[in-house]
């Protein structure tokens, strides 16, 4: 089942592009809306942070790239926002549409660590949906 991500914080976010009237916040890369988008400053590394706004066990993203897309990233979890858990990395992002499985993990919180980039430009991501459960129900 997908779980909604209340905010998005970003380490950086370009500055918005005034001919064509977009901005980049992180928060666009969980508002639902397919044709607004998180991009980063043009620098590596970047993280994007996804609050899920109170604990659940997760084991999924789906990450909707813009061509700018991480070629290497990792993937953590936190209750804290203090300690974090790392339950995936790859240094063979593909960008496109990626769906990221892990072990179900307990968290509140998601950092995406987005390591090396596969051009010129930042990091950019048009939408990023989680998957998880409130509670883990064993039979």
């Amino acid at each position: 089942m997908p779980v909604k991500a209340e905010c998005a914080e970003a380490s950086s976010t370009q500055p918005p592009d005034k001919d064509k009237g977009e901005d980049f916040f992180a928060n666009n890369s969980i508002d639902g809306k397919a044709n607004t988008r998180w991009s980063s400053i043009f620098e590596e590394p970047q993280w994007l942070i996804l609050d899920l706004g109170e604990e659940f066990n997760v084991d999924k993203l789906i990450i909707s790239w813009e061509s700018a897309f991480a070629s290497s990233y990792k993937i953590g979890v936190s209750s804290d926002k203090l300690s974090w858990k790392e339950v995936f990395s790859t240094t063979a992002g593909r960008g496109g549409t990626e769906t990221v499985t892990f072990p179900i993990s307990r968290a509140r919180y998601i950092k995406i660590d987005l390591l090396m980039k596969n051009g010129d430009w930042g990091f950019s991501v048009w939408e990023i949906s989680v998957y998880g459960k409130r509670k883990l129900v064993l039979f």
